[in-house]
């Protein structure tokens, strides 16, 4: 499970727990960020938030970048409460858990968080609690995220060190004289495609030194000629 479904969960419960101008006093007396189980009829009415479980699948090519995911999380919402008045209770149950698309579909600070809702499924259930008997609506939500999961690259290429021997691997540089290069590979450039380039860069330093020397700048060797991607954003960030 990923921890932004746990963050979505527990805005959903913040959100219904709040006051509104219809409803300046909370209906419900007792939250839980748990499933309904074993409840006590001092607990109710009671509102729970919960989560059912969590489905990923491959956001694009499963083999091409990095790993990204498209989430499905099931939400489980329920109310209960004493059906000592089976007409009058449940109705009223009826009345507040109805209000819940209300507070949630049309908040802001909800929409927000998620990339959309693909289902909602609503069900009752009526147990025996002791003596008291309860009624239960439990509401399924389903709602869909992305998550981006960027590698750890705890080695980046950042100098390339190039060093020649002509005409043999075991000729001495006493005798021929061979070439010892040191490139830096910029860590945010950008590739001949993305636009313009700042002096010099993607070059090896030696290169634009004996360029600039030699007033010829054709003599420049440009190593950014695709392009190297910046800083990646934080691993495992969610997208909406």
């Amino acid at each position: 499970m990923s921890t932004y479904a746990i963050e979505i969960a527990d805005k959903v419960l913040e959100l219904l727990k709040a006051p509104t101008p219809d409803e300046p006093t909370p209906f419900f007396k007792s939250y839980w960020r748990t499933p309904i189980r074993q409840v006590a009829a001092s607990d109710l009415p009671l509102l729970g938030v919960y989560i059912l479980r969590e489905t990923r699948g491959p956001d694009g090519d499963e083999n091409a970048g990095e790993i990204r995911f498209i989430h499905r999380l099931h939400l489980g919402i329920a109310g209960a409460i004493s059906n000592a008045d089976p007409g009058e209770q449940l109705r009223i149950l009826e009345e507040r858990m109805a209000d819940i698309d209300e507070r949630l579909l049309t908040n802001p600070e909800f929409v927000r968080m998620i990339e959309g809702v693909t289902a909602m499924d609503r069900r009752s259930q009526y147990a025996q609690v002791a003596e008291t008997p309860v009624a239960e609506i439990q509401i399924e939500m389903v709602v869909t995220f992305r998550t981006y999961w960027e590698p750890v690259v705890p080695d980046d290429f950042k100098t390339m060190h190039v060093e020649t021997r002509y005409p043999t691997a075991d000729a001495d540089p006493a005798e021929v004289q061979q070439i010892t290069q040191e490139y830096d590979i910029p860590q945010d450039a950008k590739g001949t495609h993305d636009g313009p380039q700042t002096p010099g860069q993607g070059r090896g330093r030696s290169e634009i030194e004996a360029s600039q020397r030699r007033g010829d700048p054709a003599r420049g060797i440009d190593v950014a000629r695709r392009s190297i991607h910046a800083p990646p954003p934080a691993r495992g960030r969610h997208h909406r």
